[in-house]
């Protein structure tokens, strides 16, 4: 069956992309050769619009495949999810086999020289050339991770080496936390796809809900609990197609869906306590006479499935039965479903609004409720300076005062630890974990004054222009060291010398200014250059919220005494 489901695949793909993808490069080569250009391309493109959710218009438009494109066929980077999706597709005719070792190394290859763009642009082609502002985007954003695909239209796994080859590259990139994931797409995922796409069917589900219960009025809806591996069978099935009508897809590895994996690895049976649930609309939906009116099990069909709050709930299950479909054991997650049968037209818009907008609780609320923050915000009061650091609050002008937010930044960087600048960097939210004890303590405690706090922003604030300036002026990898190495850096000024004399009347006066600037332009400069010295190869975005790469640098920077 394997050619017939490869001939299902190439016939869906040309139905959906003839005409999207860019040939020009190709009119000289005989038809044959022109087929199976448009076909390795047409794959590349229809990764992207069944990972990200891309319209076929879009997909096309992504490739990049052509002479000299480095291993790349097609790259998105959604700047909302801070996330960019690069594809490598291999076409093989015959179903058999999988991508040669040298074209997997041709294409992590390239995805390295992509984190170098700037530097080396020369290895790109026009294609990629011509998307340059979408690449340094990506690079230049301290939060974004990347999500590598090989898509082939075989069931054959990749080789031993190739596979080496990949965890050698998820092994150093993602040494302090994770930034890059890999997905190889073959015959099976992709003939699923096409087939459903084709045939635009809409997603019907047989749901067995236990505990379950009804709410009739005014509109029809169930709720109640299902097993997690059928969750990881809805996402094997339908994948991102499942959240059409949501505000978001899946966003892979991110620090909820890090927890959300860490909850069911470790404990299975706790996931229904710790997670918020799904909500999926259906356009109807019926229950089925087994299991009668016995609240225990329930068995309902569900016409028109879309979940529009829970993506991360089912992408994280869905990815980690991929891995293991042993591992989700007993776990079980609240859910219900709204029926759309006779509910007004912009009903379902509205559920999807409310279900991804309302009561959503950030870690900094659990910071909130620390008394040492209200006594900050009235110590600030006093100084005329006003303190945002509930959900809710205005956040002031400048001169007015400040968030919690800066003050958590600021604060973790004047510590004298540089292991809390760095925490600050890579994930600001791991200050805020647990208010009872470290490293939360260490930033917030009893010693920290109004003053001491408003003079930390007020640092920050000035080291943060200068490096805004510097990042308008410089180029390649010296504007990256000055974007991710902000938090090194500001340590560093923090703990000068000459910073260190200086208190708030010096700060805002303008020689005060003034030394500020010369001291954070000459760290900037020696942390280049110690970059540049140790770690020359090194990603910026993932070298500065590297502890111990870091201390390397600090080293380099401290004088001999």
């Amino acid at each position: 069956m394997s050619l017939i489901h490869v001939n299902h695949i190439q016939a869906g793909l040309k139905a959906m992309f003839d005409g999207l993808i860019d040939m020009t490069d190709s009119v000289n080569k005989p038809d044959h050769d022109q087929k199976q250009v448009f076909i390795s391309r047409a794959l590349a493109a229809y990764t992207l619009v069944q990972k990200v959710g891309l319209t076929p218009e879009a997909a096309g438009s992504a490739v990049v495949d052509s002479y000299n494109d480095n291993g790349i066929d097609a790259f998105h980077f959604d700047p909302d999810e801070h996330r960019m999706f690069i594809v490598q597709s291999k076409w093989i005719s015959d179903g058999n086999g999988s991508p040669e070792l040298g074209e997997v190394h041709k294409f992590l290859h390239g995805f390295r020289d992509l984190l170098q763009f700037s530097d080396i642009r020369g290895r790109f082609n026009a294609k990629v050339m011509a998307r340059s502002a979408e690449i340094e985007a990506a690079l230049e954003d301290s939060q974004a991770t990347f999500s590598l695909f090989i898509a082939y239209p075989s069931n054959h796994p990749l080789s031993v080496h190739a596979q080496q080859a990949v965890d050698d590259l998820l092994s150093e990139m993602n040494d302090t936390s994770p930034m890059v994931t890999f997905q190889p797409i073959g015959q099976r995922e992709l003939h699923r796809a096409v087939v459903l796409d084709v045939r635009e069917d809409p997603i019907n589900l047989e749901v067995a809900l236990r505990d379950w219960g009804q709410r009739r009025e005014p509109f029809q809806a169930y709720y109640g609990q299902v097993s997690a591996s059928d969750v990881a069978a809805w996402w094997g099935e339908y994948n991102n197609r499942l959240f059409t009508e949501n505000l978001r897809k899946f966003a892979g590895s991110t620090e909820v869906n890090e927890g959300l994996s860490g909850t069911l690895k470790g404990s299975p049976e706790h996931f229904w306590y710790f997670n918020n649930g799904i909500t999926a609309l259906c356009t109807r939906i019926s229950k089925k006479p087994a299991g009668g009116p016995d609240r225990g099990t329930g068995y309902f069909v569900c016409e028109g499935v879309s979940v529009v709050n829970g993506a991360q709930t089912v992408g994280a299950i869905g990815t980690l039965a991929d891995a293991d479909e042993n591992i989700l054991g007993t776990a079980y997650v609240p859910i219900r479903f709204i029926s759309l049968e006779n509910t007004p037209a912009d009903f379902a818009t509205q559920i999807t609004r409310a279900t991804n907008t309302q009561n959503r609780i950030e870690r900094r609320d659990f910071a909130a409720l620390d008394p040492e923050q209200e006594r900050l915000r009235t110590e600030l009061l006093f100084e005329q300076k006003v303190y945002a650091f509930k959900t809710g609050d205005t956040p002031p002008q400048p001169d007015q005062g400040c968030t919690i937010d800066e003050a958590t930044v600021a604060l973790a960087c004047a510590y004298n630890d540089l292991g809390l600048a760095v925490q600050a960097k890579r994930e600001i939210g791991q200050l805020w974990e647990n208010t009872s004890k470290p490293p939360y303590k260490l930033v917030f405690n009893g010693g920290v004054t109004g003053l001491h706090l408003w003079r930390a922003v007020m640092i920050m604030r000035a080291v943060d222009a200068v490096l805004r300036a510097e990042m308008a002026v410089r180029g390649g990898r010296e504007k990256l060291v000055a974007i991710h190495g902000n938090r090194f850096i500001l340590h560093c000024v923090y703990h000068d010398g000459e910073t260190e004399g200086m208190d708030l009347a010096a700060i805002g006066s303008r020689d005060g200014a003034d030394k500020l600037e010369a001291l954070t332009r000459l760290t900037l400069e020696r942390t280049i250059a110690a970059v540049e010295r140790l770690h020359a190869t090194a990603y910026p975005a993932q070298l500065f919220k590297n502890l111990g790469k870091c201390k390397q640098i600090l080293a380099e920077l401290v004088p001999e005494p």
